[in-house]
């Protein structure tokens, strides 16, 4: 019987998944897969196949910048700063080649393909990345440091936010990965 399952001898007419999950879920904590294996089986096995759901692909895109800061923090004193940072709190600053991947995460869309246009992805990442970071100062040219180290996390946060901004989507964006150097990166996922 197509997209009918029988439970206890009642006969279900399954309308969407959503109403196969919430089945399973009561079949779940119920207890009810303990006494009756094969009934969950059959339950989500003849009910899935009907509802046909779009895949979830991971789609990213890579650029670099250059940019300089100095690792200073407002709220420690200037030895404690020296203690901290090393040679990374050099007064005169110094200067990394950055690469950032944003990697962005949802449906393939049935009639284009695609998750989001890559050309599309890549307009939103000059407008965000490119046109603020590259070649500047990051504590001098930048408002949003200000008053936080220049960090690589803060850096990530920054880049996140202005990606956001400028998505058509915005809940998409799944991560954005700064490499610093060949050996130092952090992740971000808007947590």
């Amino acid at each position: 019987m197509r997209d009918q399952d029988i439970l206890y001898g009642h006969i279900l007419i399954l309308q969407d998944f959503t109403e196969v999950l919430n089945i399973f879920r009561l079949i779940w904590f119920t207890g009810i897969q303990q006494k009756s294996p094969a009934i969950t089986y059959s339950l989500f096995q003849n009910s899935c196949p009907a509802m046909p759901t779009p895949p979830i692909v991971y789609l990213s895109r890579t650029e670099k910048f250059s940019a300089c800061h100095r690792l200073h923090s407002s709220q420690l004193s200037d030895e404690e700063n020296a203690k901290l940072y090393g040679k990374c709190n050099n007064f005169h600053g110094h200067g990394h080649n950055y690469t950032v991947k944003v990697t962005l995460r949802g449906p393939v869309d049935p009639a284009t393909g695609m998750v989001m246009n890559i050309a599309d992805l890549k307009t939103c990442m000059d407008k965000a990345i490119m046109q603020k970071l590259d070649h500047k100062n990051l504590d001098l040219d930048l408002d949003a440091f200000k008053d936080i180290p220049s960090t690589t996390e803060n850096l990530a946060c920054f880049i996140w936010k202005k990606l956001l901004a400028c998505l058509p989507v915005p809940e998409i964006l799944y991560e954005v990965q700064i490499d610093e150097t060949d050996k130092n990166s952090v992740i971000y996922r808007g947590e």
